[in-house]
């Protein structure tokens, strides 16, 4: 594959989603920067080391303004720090085991729904 060159299998979409993790003994609350099938890039206060498995709710706009919970498992994939080496802290997380209506409803929110 040329250097470069994109590796994910999913699109990425830009978000601006909160969402909040159960992690290890507290749960976090999170700001997603961009989201797809496979998982979510997203800013947290609390820093979660890689490999932390987490229980993810996502908070997407529903209909008539109400949110909609999609509930997924996930796994730390990468934690980046700022040059200070505090927060906030930039996650990627790797969804696993995600339910077919929360699957059906991210890809809506994506705006999938033709793939």
């Amino acid at each position: 594959m040329p250097a470069g060159r994109e590796k994910r299998r999913d699109q990425r979409v830009p978000t601006d989603v909160r969402l909040r993790s159960s992690a290890p003994s507290e749960i976090a609350e999170m700001e997603a920067v961009n989201l797809s099938l496979g998982g979510v890039s997203c800013y947290s206060l609390r820093r979660i080391e890689p490999m932390t498995r987490l229980h993810v709710v996502l908070d997407l706009p529903g209909e008539l303004g109400k949110v909609d919970a999609l509930a997924a498992e996930a796994v730390v994939v990468r934690l980046e720090e700022d040059e200070t080496g505090g927060p906030p802290y930039r996650l990627a997380l790797w969804f696993q085991n995600m339910g077919s209506p929360h699957r059906t409803r991210l890809r809506r929110f994506l705006g999938l729904d033709g793939n």
